[in-house]
């Protein structure tokens, strides 16, 4: 009953804020997602969904503020039938983060939103607003609930299936073709089935993974468009995390902790690669920043960056790490070197 109030409350309201948003106090808390202009409510759709549905989505965060801020509580959701799989809990000055949720289209039918919130701080708090959304149909079912790759070496090209089955009440209910927009990572093709009992059809959709799909964890979702004119597309969920060759585990960017002029701040970053390699060398030294590793073939290399500032300002430079294996992968490091006081 309390999932169905929240629901409701969240369907009714939302057309309200959007028609006189200037009455409305949006919580800057709101900002992590939507930097300018944000909305009373972030929100995420699903669209039309078949029943039985895993439905995944990373809502991205950026901290845009000049102070380090963090979410202060686990975020609440309004319903059972969502759950938080994990979240970014501390975020310096411009890092970015991230809230991964997912949906089990096995809970609800019809018109369902679950709102979240999330709550940063710990000095300056706010509590920001996120929705999703999904319509679950009933006469539609998919097994199994989404194509996960899980990791995926980059270049690797491997294959999944899932089936479509309708068991509605319309003749000749087709699936006419697909969207490949929404899914640039994979290629997808749909086969008709002899329909098994229960169902009036059913297709076997097969999805198999770009050997150049970028590397880094991607959700997208195949649109599948279908000859019902009442519910015209439905959206498979695809996920999976292609792992390169090399890469830092900490991301494009780091960013050190600042520290006076003529004083030391230490940070390790990790580098992980696909089988054991050595680091040969690391370019990009200077202004204060050095580096540490050790010579010890392994997939899994930690380096000790050191950033010892002489002047004050802002250090941003591009370290390059090379490897035996003929590969390599750079990082931005950010700092800021403050006067002494």
């Amino acid at each position: 009953m309390k999932c169905a109030v929240w629901g409701l409350l969240a369907i009714v309201l939302l057309p309200a804020f959007a028609g006189a948003e200037e009455q409305v106090q949006i919580p800057w808390g709101n900002k992590f997602f939507v930097a300018k202009d944000p909305p009373p409510v972030v929100v995420h759709d699903f669209g039309s969904v078949p029943w039985g549905t895993t439905l995944t989505h990373r809502f991205t965060l950026t901290n845009i503020y000049a102070v380090p801020m963090q979410i202060v509580k686990d975020p609440e959701v309004s319903c059972g039938c969502l759950r938080i799989v994990k979240y970014t809990a501390a975020l310096e000055p411009r890092t970015s983060g991230y809230i991964d949720v997912e949906m089990d289209g096995r809970r609800f039918q019809g018109q369902k939103a679950v709102t979240i919130q999330v709550r940063f701080g710990p000095k300056f708090q706010s509590t920001a607003l996120l929705q999703v959304r999904a319509f679950g149909r009933t006469d539609v079912q998919v097994n199994p609930g989404q194509v996960s790759f899980g990791t995926v070496a980059q270049g690797q090209k491997p294959t999944q299936t899932i089936d479509v089955q309708y068991s509605g009440n319309q003749q000749n209910w087709q699936i006419t073709g697909l969207d490949p927009s929404s899914a640039p990572s994979v290629n997808a093709n749909a086969e008709r089935l002899q329909p098994v009992r229960g169902s009036s059809a059913i297709y076997r959709l097969t999805v198999a993974l770009k050997p150049e799909a970028g590397s880094g964890t991607f959700q997208e979702q195949i649109v599948l468009k279908t000859n019902d004119t009442a519910n015209p597309v439905l959206t498979i969920p695809v996920t999976g995390t292609v792992q390169s060759p090399l890469s830092v585990v900490q991301g494009a960017n780091v960013r050190l902790d600042a520290v006076d002029i003529d004083q030391q701040t230490d940070r390790i970053i990790i580098v992980r690669g696909n089988k054991p390699f050595r680091i040969t060398k690391i370019d990009g030294e200077g202004e204060g920043l050095t580096v540490k590793y050790l010579q010890i073939p392994s997939p899994i290399q930690n380096v000790t960056i050191s950033f010892k500032p002489t002047q004050a300002g802002e250090l941003k430079r591009k370290l390059t790490i090379v490897t035996d294996q003929n590969e390599s992968t750079s990082v931005i490091i950010e700092g800021t070197a403050n006067e002494k006081k």
